[in-house]
């Protein structure tokens, strides 16, 4: 079974490395990407273009980054966390740079993992390894500070 990791980031470098990251898991894992909060969510209720699931799958695993153009990570945590449908889906926050106050907030409304963006990806990895076997993943990732 290859499972679906759906990503929401508007960065098209941060969408490349993550690309060239993820092919180590390519066996395991159909990475797509959305550019912004309301493609995600539309992808995820199946609106106007997201319709057909064979071409656009409900993913298995959400990653959302912490500041898009149209909203902000915590918003799409609240609405996955709110959904009927999708209260239970594992959703990761991607982070350039966020306070300890952000996040408790992600925290508190369920995010399941935090994981600082890095140069390669490698924690962003291990982390969805790490929630595909099953485990907890330790909060947050590759943030030395906190």
């Amino acid at each position: 079974m290859k499972y679906v990791v759906l990503y929401a980031e508007d960065d098209p470098t941060d969408m490349l490395i993550c690309q060239h990251a993820f092919k180590s898991l390519e066996d395991q894992i159909h990475l797509h990407f959305v550019c912004d909060g309301h493609s995600l969510i539309d992808w995820l209720e199946g609106n106007g273009t997201y319709a057909n699931r064979a071409f656009f799958p409900a993913p298995h695993i959400v990653i959302v980054d912490s500041k898009l153009s149209d909203t902000t990570g915590l918003d799409l945590v609240h609405w996955i966390r709110n959904h009927r449908h999708w209260k239970s889906l594992p959703v990761v926050l991607h982070f350039g740079s966020i306070s300890p106050e952000q996040i408790t907030k992600y925290h508190e409304i369920g995010v399941t993992a935090c994981i600082e963006k890095e140069s390669d990806c490698h924690n962003l990895l291990n982390g969805i390894r790490a929630i595909l076997n099953g485990e907890r993943v330790r909060e947050p990732i590759g943030a030395a500070n906190y």
